[in-house]
């Protein structure tokens, strides 16, 4: 006779495999990843347009940084909570 594979706790039908994440949880949550996220492109888009105009690298990365710490600080009050 086959053994069966369904679980003794219930969960037989809810198709969730994920893995448990742990006793801490997430490391970030999904709104702080996308601020993070939006806030790399910004930079970068700055820092290559920056150097398209300048042909400065140095220059393209104080830009790029400064964008992207701007925009960090203000993404969250832009898309709220």
């Amino acid at each position: 006779m086959p053994r069966s594979t369904t679980p003794s706790d219930g969960t037989a039908g809810s198709g969730d495999h994920r893995p448990d994440p742990g006793p801490g949880g997430p490391l970030l949550s999904v709104y702080s990843a996308v601020v993070i996220m939006a806030s790399l492109f910004i930079g970068v888009v700055i820092g290559l347009l920056t150097y398209a105009v300048m042909h400065s690298i140095p220059g393209a990365v104080l830009a790029g940084l400064g964008a992207a710490g701007a925009s960090f600080r203000g993404l969250p009050e832009v898309i709220g909570r």
